[in-house]
């Protein structure tokens, strides 16, 4: 039997629907698991075997502290992701 074209569209409408429902019950659901997430994580200071230190404060901002410094250089994720990369390659 041949669906008309009312009977499709309410399918599409109702598939629609049920796609929209369940990202919000996603969206709901990272939201809450953002909520419960430990500060901790927000912020983080590790040391490399090169004496270099990596922190990241609470607002998402990183910095590389040479090893005989106090001064710390703003870096962007992309350098912290290489740099920890490297040392974990060094250190294998």
């Amino acid at each position: 039997m041949t669906k008309t074209k009312d009977q499709e569209i309410a399918e599409l409408r109702q598939a629609m629907a049920a796609l929209i429902a369940e990202n919000e019950t996603y969206v709901h659901q990272i939201g809450v698991i953002r909520d419960m997430r430990p500060t901790e994580f927000d912020s983080f200071r590790l040391k490399l075997s090169t004496g270099e230190t990596i922190v990241r404060n609470s607002e998402g901002i990183y910095a590389s502290i040479p090893e005989c410094s106090e001064l710390g250089f703003i870096v962007d994720k992309d350098y912290v992701i290489d740099e920890l990369v490297t040392d974990i390659k060094r250190r294998r």
